[in-house]
């Protein structure tokens, strides 16, 4: 009997040492992890927008029933209805251009106004500018100077009879450029 109650305390020995080992394993195990990210900022040349030239439609003749004419953003001229060129032969038509600037080959958006009102110098009449696009059109990239320049053109609608004068936009030709 003595051997059985040697074997049974070792059986309990042995249990409760499985017991214990089982215990230190599960309270070993890591309640909380962490890991660590580097924080990093690079800080970048602000986008700029300069004013090169205005937007030019040079001398235009209206005629009877009305007209409207474009220049477009690459400075041609597109005549519609009855109106004409007037003296200068075109020689002063032109877009408007603009130089972007900032960081090397950004993408950048160009927001453009949907259309704009011409009042005549000393008047009260008016042109309606609109169809205004730029090239490039609603975005651009600017290049490894970090620079591209902007064309803006658009489409004035002439009344039949429209007093003649000088007509332009009290607000001006306003672009936007942002990075995407």
């Amino acid at each position: 009997m003595k051997n059985m109650e040697n074997i049974e305390f070792f059986l309990w020995i042995g249990f409760l040492s499985v017991i214990c080992l089982w215990g230190i394993e599960i309270s070993a195990q890591e309640k909380s992890a962490s890991a660590t990210a580097n924080v990093t900022v690079t800080i970048v040349s602000p986008i700029g927008i300069e004013k090169k030239s205005d937007l030019r439609f040079g001398d235009i003749v209206g005629g009877k029933g009305g007209g409207a004419v474009r220049v477009e953003a690459e400075n041609s001229i597109l005549l519609r209805g009855a109106v004409s060129l007037g003296p200068s032969n075109g020689k002063s038509v032109s877009a408007a251009k603009f130089l972007v600037t900032g960081s090397p080959r950004a993408t950048y958006t160009i927001v453009v106004p949907p259309s704009l009102i011409l009042t005549r110098q000393g008047g009260s009449e008016v042109l309606i500018m609109d169809e205004i696009q730029s090239t490039p059109s609603e975005s651009g990239r600017l290049s490894n100077k970090g620079e591209q320049t902007v064309t803006v053109g658009g489409t004035i609608h002439l009344e039949e009879n429209q007093p003649i004068g000088i007509y332009e936009s009290p607000e001006g030709l306003s672009v936007t450029v942002s990075y995407q």
